[in-house]
């Protein structure tokens, strides 16, 4: 397979089309059906012509194997090993795993590793005109990717490991300090990634600063982080209401009560059931959170009422959360 993307000016592809089309969609009311096995990329070529960079990224010889990705029971035999390998920008990327085709459940594992990563250089590829700077981030991956297909049931993809966001430091288009921090460490256990059970072992803060600015107007500075607001006269998609998220719980025994009328006539015994209580949506589990060494800063610039407050060197932690 061949890809050519071309960057034609700031925020603007030679795919636009196609991005507009599928954003002019209603949102679907129901979560895709699908099942995907056994698949296989060889010799894939993929070039990113960023015209007003002058810059042309190649991704090639890319190889990619998966033994599957499905949202359904299936029993489909597997066999490709994991697998994805390519030359990106003449320098070598290999990542393997190990996988059991024949045993039962049938089991397969990819090791994801990316090391200092500098994701400063890629700003300029969000799909919106960015209102701050990024003048310092880097990455850091080590994840398990765990297939597993039980027999007769939906198969499952289990994440675990480590991301970590490391000497983030965004300022507004003025150079004025906004937020940043010296580390942002995530750890997964067994995150399932189809059945939405997100399981995060732990959440590292190391160090945020934070800069508040009310301005003059009213606004906030932090609200530059967000996409640019709408254009009058586009449409947008309005979200489906999430659905609460109900911890399941054994279902308690019907309770008796006798009712006794002030009147002396026989007790009325009364049935009560409890509603049954079921799971749906999504369920986020969060083992620890801690913080440590923060910073915040406020600024009120209106001139009616100037306010300058702060707080230095606090430290946070919430541990077993369920959401």
């Amino acid at each position: 397979p061949y890809v050519h993307l071309v960057r034609t000016a700031a925020n603007h592809y030679n795919i636009d089309d196609i991005i507009e089309l599928i954003n002019s969609q209603p949102p679907s009311e129901e979560p895709a059906r699908f099942a995907v096995y056994n698949i296989h990329l060889d010799g894939g070529r993929i070039e990113f012509d960023d015209q007003p960079e002058k810059t042309l990224h190649t991704i090639a010889d890319l190889k990619v194997g998966l033994p599957f990705v499905s949202s359904l029971p299936s029993n489909v035999g597997v066999f490709v090993e994991p697998l994805l390998s390519a030359r990106v920008n003449d320098t070598p990327l290999e990542l393997k795993g190990r996988a059991k085709p024949y045993a039962e459940p049938k089991e397969a594992q990819l090791d994801l590793e990316l090391e200092d990563m500098d994701l400063t250089r890629y700003i300029e590829y969000v799909p919106f005109e960015p209102r701050v700077k990024l003048p310092s981030a880097r990455l850091n991956v080590h994840l398990v990717a765990s297939f597993q297909q039980p027999k007769d049931k939906t198969p499952s993809l289990k994440l675990n490991g480590e991301v970590a966001l490391r000497k983030l430091a965004v300022m507004d288009l003025a150079a004025k300090p906004m937020l940043g921090f010296d580390a942002l460490q995530l750890t997964l256990k067994d995150t399932e990634v189809f059945s939405g059970n997100y399981d995060i072992a732990k959440i590292a803060l190391e160090h945020p600063q934070v800069n508040v600015v009310k301005e003059a107007d009213g606004s906030l500075n932090l609200a530059r982080l967000a996409p640019p607001p709408a254009k009058p006269g586009a449409k947008a998609a309005v979200p489906k209401p999430a659905t609460p998220v109900v911890e399941a719980k054994p279902a308690a025994p019907i309770a008796k009560t006798e009712a006794k009328p002030a009147t002396g006539a026989p007790a009325v015994a009364v049935a009560v059931a409890p509603a049954p209580a079921k799971p749906v949506g999504p369920k986020i589990t969060l083992g620890e959170f801690v913080l440590t060494g923060g910073q915040v800063r406020y600024a009120d610039a209106q001139a009616a009422r100037p306010l300058t407050a702060g707080a230095d060197k606090f430290d946070l932690a919430v541990r077993k959360v369920v959401v």
